[in-house]
């Protein structure tokens, strides 16, 4: 499928054990078919060693990553993205397009719940830290082992565009997300400020 990117998405240990340390929580898979549970990736109290622990190894049409429930415009892409400080809701959306455009109402909402058991269509994680890597797609790896001539953009063919706040920030290969614990954010609006009485 066109719209499938090969990726692999890790996390460490000692991200999911300093989490669990700092914020009363842990990296947490959430179960997108209810929505209400929330299963701790590791539960290894030893953080002397970090290990790399691998979230995810396969296709999905979009991987996206948010502190805010909200992507833009009312979308609310992420709906357990502010559920836990200091964290970030990661999203894996490895439904058909022509699927997801039929359910854009509960999509839009932050409500669409994929109920097939085998599917996963939509794969959710809390985390302080994770790694995406765009992996080498087999049909472009075995059209290149016959022509020579492409080895250099095949490089550039197994990047992707990147979006940071809705803005392309280029193509690249991997993506490293992590969160700064307790900082605040100072947001600036141009618009003149409004008072409101009550």
């Amino acid at each position: 499928n066109a719209h499938q990117v090969p990726v692999e998405i890790t996390t460490t240990t000692t991200a999911a054990a300093s989490a669990n340390k700092n914020n009363k929580s842990s990296s947490l898979w959430i179960d997108h078919r209810r929505g209400d549970v929330a299963r701790p990736l590791d539960d290894n109290d030893d953080d002397s060693e970090e290990e790399r622990l691998v979230l995810y190894r396969g296709t999905t049409g979009i991987v996206a990553a948010s502190t805010v429930p909200y992507y833009g415009g009312g979308l609310r892409l992420f709906p357990f993205a502010s559920l836990y400080p200091n964290q970030f809701q990661l999203r894996l959306g490895r439904i058909h397009p022509m699927r997801g455009m039929l359910n854009l109402p509960g999509i839009f909402k932050g409500t669409y719940r994929d109920f097939t058991e085998d599917s996963f269509g939509c794969l959710d994680f809390i985390l302080s830290q994770c790694s995406i890597r765009i992996m080498e797609n087999d049909a472009t790896n075995e059209k290149n082992k016959n022509d020579a001539t492409t080895t250099t953009s095949s490089n550039k063919k197994n990047q992707y565009p990147v979006q940071q706040a809705g803005e392309s920030v280029g193509a690249c290969t991997q993506v490293d997300i992590e969160t700064v614990p307790n900082t605040t954010a100072r947001f600036v609006t141009l618009l003149p400020s409004r008072i409101i009485q009550g």
